[in-house]
């Protein structure tokens, strides 16, 4: 997913991404499956939009801002 990631960047893609299940007290996988790292991983590729919306009011904004910007490529964490 990683590489997808950098090409979408690297290319200035407007692609959006939504990931799920990004905290270590979310869903019913225990802790040993969520990917907790994957955020601190994404930030370090260049040109990339990271949202993390906390309530639905932000996720409806941050919607709104990954459709907005065009070819800037956005990753949205939603727990």
């Amino acid at each position: 997913m990683e590489n997808v990631m950098r090409l979408s960047s690297s290319s200035q893609a407007g692609v959006t991404c939504i990931l799920l299940h990004d905290s270590i007290g979310v869903g019913e996988d225990r802790p040993t499956h969520q990917p907790v790292e994957e955020s601190a991983r994404l930030r370090t590729i260049p040109g990339m939009n990271l949202l993390r919306p906390t309530d639905a009011n932000e996720v409806e904004g941050g919607y709104e801002i990954a459709t907005s910007r065009g070819c800037v490529p956005t990753i949205m964490f939603v727990a």
